[in-house]
């Protein structure tokens, strides 16, 4: 959790907002609409991954899980605030994808090793 709060904190320390009077009020609404979204999606993937994690797991698949997790709650971060939003959704998305990713290649294995 701690390692949450860090990342989240540090996306708050580097965003750079946009002026508010460059922007156009419905955009505005549209990108704090997504950046609910992704928390959703984040609060879930903390969910399964601390589920996951109760579980015996090597510090690999820990620290996968773990770095997944705090990058999509970073980048949903900067989309609320409006900041480095090309960037942020890059680092969403690479989240998303490696932790399932992640999940799919552990299952894999996992099933490999009890069939040898």
């Amino acid at each position: 959790m701690a390692g949450l709060v860090l990342s989240m904190t540090i996306a708050v320390v580097v965003s750079v907002p946009l002026a508010s009077s460059a922007v156009e009020p419905e955009l505005v609404l549209l990108l704090r609409g997504m950046a609910l979204i992704k928390a959703a999606i984040a609060l879930a993937a903390l969910a399964l991954s601390l589920w996951r994690l109760g579980r015996p797991v090597s510090g690999r698949v820990a620290l996968g899980y773990l770095s997944g997790v705090w990058s999509l709650a970073g980048a949903t971060v900067l989309i609320w605030q409006l900041s480095f939003i090309p960037a942020a959704a890059i680092i969403f998305h690479v989240g998303m994808f490696g932790l399932l990713a992640l999940a799919w290649r552990e299952g894999r294995s996992d099933s490999l090793r009890s069939k040898a």
